[in-house]
């Protein structure tokens, strides 16, 4: 119980200020080891009883102090992540090769946040010009979302140009998602469907949803939507201005 007691005395004590904390820890270690935790129990108790407002404090830099190695330790993942994350060549992409910055976005078909989420991405691209935006098809929820994905994976493999819209019918869709309407859905669009099927389930495609997982779960993405913008991950539907702001700070 000693060997705990001062390193947990001393965070509550660190909210009073690092003079207070040493002096009270040296008092802790200057009595014998046997009557060390009563000891310190009993200093900490009085200070609570003087002081409650010492508990808040200290939680809440704790919490702050969790918060940002959290973020600094996504920041990290994010970097060392950013060729799969940006550079992927099988993934889906919307803008020009040259934009100052990349938008991720990990989603899922059967997701109504990402439905929603959709409509803001649209707006964003319509507003900027200097960003492309990356689709990370991130199927989570039941086996309808992971046939969705297999069936826009194929269709950027094969008519990649009329991903956007296949995309958007599929965001859109109503009611489940099989592989027989997945595929009348690509094949009203003047795709060739058998050519989608083949893909659907090649190897290749199996691989490459199974690589999106895994980058999900190291960056910590374990809902959709999904963002990451420079090294920032933005979780949920987020707003058009979060979204602009993002980009702004990613540029520099």
């Amino acid at each position: 119980m000693s060997k705990l007691l001062v390193p947990a005395l001393a965070l509550i004590l660190g909210a009073a200020g690092g003079a207070a904390a040493t002096l009270v820890i040296d008092r802790i270690h200057a009595v014998d080891p046997a009557s060390e935790a009563r000891a310190g129990e009993d200093m900490v108790r009085a200070l609570l009883a003087r002081e409650p407002e010492l508990v808040v404090e200290s939680i809440r830099a704790w919490q702050a102090k969790q918060q940002t190695a959290e973020l600094e330790a996504q920041g990290s993942a994010i970097r060392d992540s950013e060729a799969a994350l940006v550079a992927d060549q099988r993934d889906p992409v919307v803008g020009p090769a040259d934009a100052a910055v990349t938008v991720v976005q990990f989603f899922d078909y059967r997701c109504p946040y990402c439905r929603r989420a959709m409509g803001t991405v649209d707006q964003l691209i319509e507003k900027r010009d200097d960003i492309r935006v990356v689709y990370k098809e991130f199927p989570i929820l039941g086996p309808d979302s992971l046939i969705a994905a297999r069936a826009a994976l194929a269709v950027n493999q094969v008519a990649p140009k009329a991903y956007p819209e296949v995309h958007t019918a599929l965001m859109t869709q109503q009611g489940s998602l099989t592989e027989d309407r997945v595929l009348a859905i690509v094949a009203d669009r003047g795709i060739d469907a058998e050519a989608v099927k083949a893909r659907m389930h090649a190897p290749e495609t199996e691989a490459h949803i199974r690589d999106t997982m895994d980058l999900a779960r190291k960056l910590g993405i374990g809902g959709t939507p999904a963002f990451v913008i420079g090294d920032t991950l933005l979780p949920g539907a987020v707003e058009l201005d979060a979204l602009d702001r993002a980009v702004e700070a990613a540029k520099g």
